[in-house]
């Protein structure tokens, strides 16, 4: 099991990694028994699904982003490499016959493991020669005079036995700067700056005007240089919107701003811009070294590995989630979100990516469809879960009016991953076809099936009208019912229930802690903080009604600034 940990986060498996390593854990107890038996076969059938799931997503991303032929003798570390470069979308070929065909791959990989030898050489020589593709050579050498020689061939030079995420990484970037032909867009007059850098190997390209800059720089590899007769804050305002656009942030920006003009170099600086004074070999290099960080910078955002898991997946990790939380007490909430059809392709890519960065790295991120995202908050309550997804999705503005996001909160609404999705799926619909709001939770309904804020059952009806009034002067919609048994089928009855539920501990019909025991078995109490009021408190009463979920209890007579005081407090605890 801990060789298997070690294996599956080399092949970038964690949630599988995490689970072998549980597994080992387990194993190392000294009392194991039948119960510990079943939680290892749980386990074990995590960690099936996983990799069913992961194998599954292997093979669709495999060929998406070229071909990298592999060659020299099988072996472990070759086949760990192999899974991993087809986990972030190359196509794998391996074998010499490969050679015979002349269209080249995006990339080859030669594992030297015998050093310099003839087949070696001759394998690098071929490749090289028919080819000129970027190579990374896996070698066991530590000669100095056989390096150099193998470097005549190979663009990177690694270990045998390097992390294949490295050795997928180092390949990433050496294609990225390949196809990378050093490019430069100028902007304004800058002549002298032009003939150096097309002397120097450099496409040099020139723009109309700084209204044309942005547009000509949609989706090219480039490095921007604004001539000195640019106006400041011109140059400012445009390198302000370069890097506030995706596509071009990471464009490296040059600024001739000819000798002794200080003026604007610190906020040039702020801007990530390289203000030059003089024109030659300097700007050269700098250039150059500007857009080859930028290409592996653009190589490393490519290759992470996949952070978006597929629905069985990802199901496992929330009902492990969902565990850890009811033994710390802590809340879970599952948020389910429907992009409507009219959402262009590459905006869906782009919500996927931008949830990536934003969610924290406990947080899970599942995919249930081409257009049904699952997100997973670990520790938030209801109201910060709706109010974090409102916020991040008006930033984005990418959803369509056919797309709703519903919310279901661990464990009021449900005990596994199925229920809290399917809850939400609930809320979502509904908010759906009454024209709601974009993100809700299950506690939202239609104006005309609103629950009251505070529902009053007490018997007397001058405490209660007086109640009624003073709360409607504070901004609750409160409701009033002076009978157990009215307020029992009012609860039972309706899908809404109200967030507070104000009740005497002795009401005709049904008495309050009777009432309470109804209403726990009928799961009302899951969406409802309960107050109960009481001219007498004895010690087994106030115990039966803390286990029966009674959030407070307050003694009448009380001032109505502390029953309000009470209630505020009652619904932040309850947010």
């Amino acid at each position: 099991a801990s060789a298997l940990a070690v294996d599956f986060g080399r092949l970038e498996l964690p949630s599988v990694a995490r689970l072998a390593r549980h597994l080992a854990t387990t194993l190392a107890r000294e009392d194991l028994d039948p119960t510990v038996a079943v939680h290892l076969a749980a386990t074990l059938e995590d960690i099936r699904t996983l990799l069913s799931s992961a194998i599954a997503q292997h093979s669709s991303a495999a060929g998406s982003r070229g071909e990298i032929v592999l060659l020299g003798p099988a072996s472990s570390d070759t086949d760990a490499l192999g899974w991993v470069l087809t986990s972030r979308g190359y196509a794998l070929t391996a074998g010499e016959d490969r050679l015979a065909r002349t269209e080249p791959p995006t990339g080859v990989v030669v594992a030297a493991p015998d050093g310099f030898d003839g087949a070696t050489v001759a394998l690098l020589r071929a490749a090289a020669e028919t080819w000129r593709v970027p190579t990374i050579v896996l070698h066991r050498s530590d000669d100095p005079l056989e390096l150099r020689k193998l470097a005549q061939y190979g663009t990177t030079m690694l270990k045998l036995g390097a992390p294949p995420d490295l050795v997928a990484t180092e390949l990433a970037r050496a294609i990225v700067s390949h196809r990378s032909q050093p490019t430069a867009m100028i902007c304004g007059e800058a002549r002298e700056a032009a003939s150096l850098l097309a002397e120097h190997g450099f496409h040099v390209l020139r723009v109309p005007g700084p209204n044309e800059l942005h547009n000509a720089m949609q989706g090219r590899h480039c490095a921007v240089i604004f001539g000195a007769a640019v106006a400041p804050g011109i140059v400012f305002d445009l390198a302000r919107l370069i890097r506030a656009t995706p596509s071009t942030r990471r464009a490296p920006v040059v600024w001739l701003t000819g000798e002794g003009d200080d003026r604007h170099r610190e906020q040039a600086s702020r801007l990530d811009i390289f203000a030059v004074e003089e024109v030659g070999d300097g700007l050269v290099a700098r250039v150059g070294s500007l857009l080859r960080k930028a290409a592996a910078e653009i190589a490393d955002e490519g290759q992470s590995p996949e952070a978006i898991l597929r629905w069985p997946a990802a199901q496992v990790l929330i009902d492990r989630s969902l565990v850890a939380a009811h033994r710390s007490g802590s809340s879970v909430a599952v948020a389910t979100i429907a992009i409507g059809s009219t959402v262009a392709g590459e905006q869906v890519d782009q919500l996927e990516e931008s949830f990536t960065r934003e969610f924290r790295r406990g947080d899970i991120l599942g995919r249930r469809g081409d257009r049904e995202l699952v997100v997973v908050l670990q520790g938030v309550s209801r109201r910060v879960a709706v109010n974090r997804l409102s916020e991040l999705l008006d930033r984005l503005d990418l959803l369509d009016d056919r797309s709703r996001v519903g919310i279901a909160v661990f464990p009021s609404d449900g005990r596994s991953a199925e229920e809290l999705a399917a809850a939400a799926d609930a809320a979502r619909e509904l908010a759906r076809a009454d024209a709601g709001p974009t993100v809700v939770s299950t506690t939202w309904r239609p104006v005309d099936e609103l629950a009251p804020d505070v529902l009053v059952v007490d018997p007397d009806p001058v405490l209660s009208t007086m109640l009624q009034a003073a709360l409607s002067e504070r901004g609750y919609r409160p409701e009033v019912l002076r009978d157990g048994r009215e307020t029992l089928e009012r609860l039972t009855a309706s899908p809404a229930a109200p967030e507070l539920l104000l009740l005497d501990l002795d009401t005709p019909g049904l008495d309050g802690l009777s009432l309470l025991r109804r209403l726990r078995a009928a799961g009302v109490l899951a969406q409802t903080h309960v107050l109960l009021m009481t001219p007498r408190f004895s010690e087994a009463d106030v115990r039966v009604a803390l286990e029966l979920g009674v959030a407070d209890i307050i003694r009448k007579p009380f001032s109505v600034t502390l029953l309000v005081h009470r209630l505020k407090r009652l619904s932040e605890d309850r947010a």
